[in-house]
């Protein structure tokens, strides 16, 4: 009993410890002395380790206590600088778990004079560099463990998988579709136009495959799968006539499995064009996985609006363990609900910033949407094809920079809308290259590299895998989008559009390629 009521007090006196930490509280309002830095913690790691006991413990061995503190970036510089303090001086069996929005949290300073936090002091996970099937690990672990104890004690003797961190399975309960397997559960469910456009394209694609290529290279294609082969056929429509008459090659099959494999994501906005879907199915483990855009705020925001649909608020508990337990998908017309309506709430909460440039932020986000998807679904002529790779976006700081301080506009400004979104988790800063950037860039950048947060994508009728390659946005149309509190961003959007399409290198990029062409995108 003594040691249950230890721990139950325990909490209560470390929070107070970290109130006289980070609020400056009166000595004569605490019980805590000055002390140096981090011995506090060792003092209380020291006394409440014997106390813990039980079977979750191994006989014999010391446990480690873990302090996670998140949103660290909210703090001030002075409690970033003291954090780090605690994190260098605390030894022994405590560690500190610090999470932080790249960029926006002091990693380095200390408030002891000529000590530095080092890397022999700690080690940074960015989640940023993660890889999809890292995040998606991530999240499956996540997910289980809110469910997990999201269901009452007495019920969880019921869970077919009683690991917390594995209880409940994301890919089976997303489903694990194709582009494919999505448009064929759309033409079976409705009756649009287009369907039987699209299926006889798949049925031509089938007939293409079928005698032009050897049995052992008709392997690489989904010719024997249950749902018909739209994508191959949206992008085999896409070939010269003269290609199709010929039976090819084993070099050949590999560079049109390649080409058709890029085109995946086109494929999928082609067909929902096709059959003039209103809302677009972003369905499925893998494109929602890539929607969170390695953010686990987004991905929960996303299965909170699948969870609102899939599980009725009956306040019947045993309703949330037949969720847990299912083996089926949920229903894609739940998530495809679901995800445009993140989407939607993602745009919402932009517009109901309170910061000092909301309004600009809100038309720069809805300028650089519209920009995406004319550039990655329109036809700058009857043969040229938009390419679902395009939509990072480069602007030439230095020369925005110049112009606005010529026409007398209020210096910074531009600097902070940008920054302010890329906090905010609305626009992503990217490299060349289209990685995230794990660091902000400096201050005074010549240039910045951004995109808009994959989330947006439901919303725009955008690729949901994200760009990779960059157009440089002319620095007077972004001061004009910025400044001009009239300017439609549509209207903008279209504007642009047809300026970076009229430049010769663009439209040559834009010409039709043959689809044995290697570097086809």
């Amino acid at each position: 009993m003594l040691a249950h009521l230890s721990l139950q007090i325990f909490p209560l006196r470390l929070g107070d410890c970290f109130n006289a930490f980070f609020f400056g509280v009166e000595g004569q309002q605490t019980k805590f002395n000055a002390t140096d830095p981090g011995n506090i913690i060792n003092k209380v790691a020291a006394a409440i380790v014997p106390l813990l006991d039980g079977p979750a413990f191994a006989t014999g061995k010391t446990p480690y206590l873990k302090i996670l503190i998140d949103d660290c970036e909210a703090l001030t510089p002075l409690q970033q600088q003291f954090l780090n303090t605690l994190v260098r001086k605390t030894r022994g069996n405590v560690k500190w778990v610090l999470a932080y929005i790249g960029g926006l949290y002091d990693t380095i300073r200390t408030v002891i004079p000529g000590q530095s936090l080092s890397n022999a002091d700690r080690d940074v996970e960015n989640l940023d560099s993660a890889s999809d099937t890292e995040f998606g690990t991530l999240c499956e672990n996540v997910s289980s463990l809110r469910l997990y104890y999201a269901l009452p004690e007495a019920l969880r003797e019921g869970l077919k998988r009683k690991d917390p961190l594995a209880a409940f399975s994301l890919k089976r309960r997303l489903g694990k579709f194709s582009v494919n397997d999505i448009i064929e559960r759309v033409i079976e469910a409705g009756h649009s136009d287009g369907r039987e456009r699209l299926i006889a394209l798949a049925d031509d694609a089938q007939e293409f495959l079928s005698i032009n290529l050897s049995k052992a290279d008709q392997d690489q294609f989904p010719l024997h799968r249950k749902s018909r082969p739209y994508a191959e056929g949206l992008a085999l429509a896409l070939m010269k006539p003269e290609s199709k008459r010929r039976p090819l090659s084993t070099a050949e099959a590999m560079l049109l499995k390649r080409s058709i494999a890029r085109k995946q994501s086109w494929a999928f906005l082609e067909a929902c064009r096709i059959l003039r879907l209103h809302d677009y199915p972003y369905v499925g483990h893998q494109i929602i996985i890539q929607l969170s855009d390695v953010c686990i705020r987004d991905f929960l925001d996303i299965m909170g609006e699948i969870f609102r649909r899939a599980v009725t608020a009956s306040g019947d508990p045993s309703r949330l363990l037949d969720f847990i337990n299912s083996e089926a998908s949920i229903p894609i017309e739940q998530q495809r609900q679901a995800v445009n309506a993140a989407s939607q709430k993602k745009l919402d909460g932009l517009e109901a910033l309170s910061h000092p440039y909301e309004e600009e932020s809100v038309r720069m986000v809805r300028a650089f949407g519209y920009l995406t998807a004319r550039l990655q679904t329109e036809f700058a002529d009857e043969n040229a094809l938009g390419t679902t790779e395009r939509g990072i976006f480069k602007i030439e700081l230095n020369e925005m920079r110049t112009l606005a301080a010529r026409l007398e506009y209020p210096s910074g400004k531009m600097d902070e809308v940008l920054r302010r979104a890329e906090k905010d988790g609305f626009i992503r800063e990217v490299s060349a290259a289209g990685e995230l950037e794990v660091e902000r860039a400096d201050g005074a950048s010549k240039e910045m590299s951004i995109r808009l947060h994959r989330r947006f994508a439901p919303y725009f009728r955008c690729s949901y895998r994200g760009p990779y390659v960059t157009n440089t946005v002319p620095a007077a149309r972004v001061v004009d989008l910025l400044f001009n509190r009239h300017r439609n961003p549509e209207e903008w959007a279209d504007a642009v559009y047809k300026e970076l399409v009229a430049r010769p290198a663009l439209k040559a990029e834009y010409q039709q390629h043959s689809l044995f062409d290697g570097d086809t995108q």
